[in-house]
Order: C-alpha cells, then sequence, then structure tokens
C-alpha cells in the first residue's frame, strides 16, 4: 500500500487511462496543481504487465 500526493492534473490523466484507486479530494477541483492524496494498493493477483501499464501511464501525466 502506498500514499501518495500527486497533482490534481496526473490524478485526471491516471483516472482518464483507467486505474482505479482511492483518491482524498474533489477530482473535478479548479485548480489543476492541487495536490490530492491517493492510496495505491494492488493484490497478490495482479500481473506485472498491470503495473508496468499503470507506471507508463503515471510517467506520461
Amino acid at each position: 500500500m502506498i500514499f501518495a500526493a500527486l497533482p490534481r492534473s496526473v490524478h485526471k490523466a491516471l483516472k482518464a487511462a483507467g486505474a482505479q484507486y482511492h483518491l482524498s479530494g474533489r477530482l473535478d477541483g479548479p485548480d489543476p496543481d492541487a495536490m490530492l492524496t491517493a492510496r495505491f494498493v494492488c493484490d497478490w493477483s495482479i500481473t506485472e504487465e498491470a503495473i508496468d501499464t499503470f507506471l507508463d501511464h503515471l510517467h506520461r501525466a
């Protein structure tokens, strides 16, 4: 489990790419640079490919 603060614009890009995670705060707020905290969790059955895909989306955001 990882808690990370990222800009709202990054969360919007991740969610648009289909990422599913818990977000503390409103995604539709006015400031794209506002930091919102996320909780990233994966279970035992997630594939390395799925993690790599998520990280690729994160790097492009």
